[in-house]
């Protein structure tokens, strides 16, 4: 294929011109290392991985298996809605209420569940701007049943039902909880 006349003027005119006498540089000059940089971020990092594995990992341990298994059945039954229960005058005289008394709270649900082996009532209910308080009432005393805590998004409080059950509160919001505590006089 032969060249056009302007292809052959062009290249002849770019063999004409002068070259520099050192090669022009294109980029920047190298920064300098930070290395020591790059190994204090990766320490860092692998410090604050550990830090937050050995965090949870003392809640998870100071967490009874009960609070856990009760956990694992909320998440379970988080979109049940409604009065699952024959009769709920055993589930109000469990907490004290009297029969025409209001929930401490908008119920969600009222079921009879089973908590890791152990019967219980389940009761969720709602609190205006503090979101859900799921309340389960053991069907029995459990020895095992006491103290407070959190596990990640979860605050937990053991209590005493004015029927002597155990009695579990289980909340996002710690608030919550100390509202249905209140509410309920335990």
């Amino acid at each position: 294929m032969p060249d056009d006349p302007f292809d052959a003027r062009m290249r002849n005119l770019l063999r004409e011109l002068p070259l520099p006498e050192q090669p022009l540089a294109l980029s920047a000059p190298p920064l300098p290392r930070r290395a020591f940089l790059r190994q204090g971020l990766g320490w860092t990092a692998g410090l604050a991985i550990l830090s937050l594995g050995g965090w949870l990992g003392r809640d998870y341990l100071h967490t009874p298996p009960l609070v856990l298994a009760a956990i694992r059945h909320v998440d379970e039954e988080a979109g049940l809605r409604g009065m699952l229960v024959p009769d709920p005058a055993p589930v109000r005289a469990a907490l004290g209420l009297p029969a025409a008394a209001p929930w401490p709270g908008i119920l969600q649900l009222c079921k009879s569940c089973r908590v890791d082996g152990h019967r219980a009532w389940h009761l969720s209910l709602f609190q205006e701007r503090l979101g859900y308080v799921q309340v389960l009432i053991f069907q029995h005393v459990l020895p095992q049943a006491a103290g407070q805590g959190r596990w990640l998004r979860h605050h937990w409080r053991f209590a005493a039902a004015p029927s002597g059950r155990s009695m579990l509160l289980l909340s996002r919001h710690p608030l919550a909880l100390a509202r249905v505590q209140a509410a309920l006089k335990l």
